[in-house]
């Protein structure tokens, strides 16, 4: 576990927590000896990120989200394949 002693004080913290605060804000020690407000500031970025602005569509269930971009790969593969042979 990693304990800051700082403005923000995650001892008490588990394991769980502390791999999500790292998960969405990786330099949270740095960030937490900062202040909180910009701890929970990155945090609430990330989610925003991740909820919003990642998908396709916000609030697209998981699965087809996966499968859109699955498409958006294919179709990016297809179309350089296609100028490879033009251009040879």
């Amino acid at each position: 576990m990693i304990t800051i002693l700082c403005h923000a004080d995650i001892s008490s913290a588990g394991d769980e927590v502390v791999g999500e605060l790292a998960r969405l804000v990786p330099e949270f020690a740095q960030v937490a000896c900062q202040s909180k407000l910009a701890l929970l500031q990155s945090i609430v970025s990330r989610i925003m990120v991740e909820l919003v602005f990642e998908p396709y569509f916000p609030g697209l269930p998981e699965d087809q989200n996966k499968k859109l971009q699955a498409h958006e790969h294919d179709l990016s593969q297809l179309s350089t394949f296609h100028s490879e042979l033009h251009i040879a």
